[in-house]
Order: C-alpha cells, then sequence, then structure tokens
C-alpha cells in the first residue's frame, strides 16, 4: 500500500494505492469488476470466492464522498487499485468563532445549576472535569433518579443521554420534565451517538432544546451554556 496525493483535473485528492501481485486483469474486464455480483471470473468457470460486492460498494461509499477508485492492471502481473479521496491542505476557521479560554473565561462569572443525566460513570467524570469551575453540575444515572432531583431542586440547564439503559429512556424523560411546571422552558440537551440530520430533527421536536453528539467536546458543552446564558 502506497499513500500519497496528486492532482486529477486540477482537484487535490489523497490517494491510497492498494498493489497486489495477482493474475491481473484484461483492460475489457476492468469495467466489470465494479458492476454488482460480477467477476471477471463468473460461472461454471469460477474459480474464487466472494459475492462481487466490494468494489461495488467501495464504489458508491467513494462517491458519496465526492472521491474515487481506479484500476491498472497487467495479466500475469498485478493489479493496482486507487482510492481516491478530496484532499484539503488548509482548513480555515471562521473569524466569528470564540476560543475555547474565551468561552470558559465568560462563563466562570455566574455558575449555572446544570443537572447531567447519564448512566455511564466514565462520561459522567469527564463531563465534570470538562465543567469544574464553570457550573454547578450534578448527576442522575438514569430518568426515575432525575425526576426526583427537579422536584427538589432547581437547575437552570439539562445535559441528557438519549439511551439510559433500562428503565425509561432520555425521550420519555425529557418529555415528563416538560409536564412540570417549573421545566417547561428550561433547555434540555440531546447527548446521543445518533448523528444524522433527521435524528437531530427529531429530537428537537420531542422536548429539546439542543443536540450535542457524542462524543463531545470541552467545547460543546461551553457553546451550549455560552449560548443559554445569553438567552
Amino acid at each position: 500500500m502506497i499513500i500519497s496525493s496528486k492532482y486529477i483535473d486540477s482537484k487535490l485528492y489523497a490517494v491510497i494505492d492498494i498493489i497486489d501481485t495477482g493474475i491481473g486483469i484484461e483492460e475489457k474486464n476492468i469495467g466489470i469488476i465494479f458492476g454488482e455480483f460480477r467477476q471477471v471470473s463468473e460461472g461454471f468457470t469460477r474459480k474464487y470466492e466472494g459475492t462481487g460486492l466490494g468494489l461495488t460498494l467501495t464504489k458508491k461509499f467513494l462517491g458519496l464522498l465526492d472521491g474515487k477508485i481506479t484500476c491498472n492492471s497487467s495479466v500475469g502481473a498485478g493489479s493496482t487499485f486507487s482510492v481516491c479521496l478530496p484532499a484539503f491542505t488548509e482548513i480555515k476557521i471562521k473569524e466569528s468563532e470564540i476560543s475555547e479560554d474565551a468561552v470558559e473565561s465568560d462563563l466562570k462569572s455566574e455558575l449555572l445549576n446544570v443537572l447531567f443525566v447519564e448512566d455511564n460513570l466514565s462520561n459522567q467524570f469527564v463531563f465534570e472535569k470538562f465543567l469544574t469551575g464553570i457550573a454547578n453540575v450534578e448527576f442522575a444515572a438514569d430518568g426515575e433518579t432525575a425526576m426526583k432531583l427537579i422536584e427538589n431542586k432547581s437547575y437552570k440547564l439539562i445535559f441528557m443521554d438519549i439511551n439510559l439503559g433500562s428503565g425509561i429512556d432520555g425521550i420519555e424523560t425529557a418529555r415528563l420534565i416538560r409536564k412540570s411546571e417549573s421545566y417547561k422552558d428550561i433547555p434540555i440537551v440531546a447527548l446521543t451517538g445518533y448523528a444524522m440530520e433527521h435524528d437531530k430533527d427529531y429530537f428537537l421536536s420531542h422536548n429539546f432544546d439542543y443536540f450535542v453528539v457524542k462524543p463531545f467536546s470541552k467545547i460543546d458543552l461551553l457553546n451550549v451554556i455560552n449560548e443559554v446564558k445569553k438567552s
């Protein structure tokens, strides 16, 4: 395997060349191998295992990424498959984006009371480390505990994991929290590994005000807290 970069049609690509020393493929058959359920050796003459879908799926996935796959081969000498992905030489950060230090410094002036509903102890530990000195954090490992806490305490922001193991899930917990008069307008953040756009739309239409994808970073949490404090 060789990794390199090159321009194709004036566009820069990262290129991964996978090289073998097999039987090779005749030029007239190269187009066939990218078809569904197709192999050079087929029917009664078939000599090799496989479904004939690997290269088809690879080509489709690369197409979604604006990439491509090509094949150069010599019969009896082997083949080279080149996977080409769009490359970026520079990622520009918007001038309007605020640094983590700037956000953190601003938030320390007034600490919000925050409830973090999460059944994973490792995530609780990370969350606490991220927000030490920035927010007053309390934890609930399940939806039932969260409901008991909101009855007696006042939180200005709730971070809610969607999958809470046994018991009610985060979506149902958020729905029940909204029934409380004191929490009708308290922001609730969906914390989830479901990262598709339709997932976001679903959560935001089911009692959640914000959407943060796991694994979350410190700046993800700070940005939400910053928005809540400004609203």
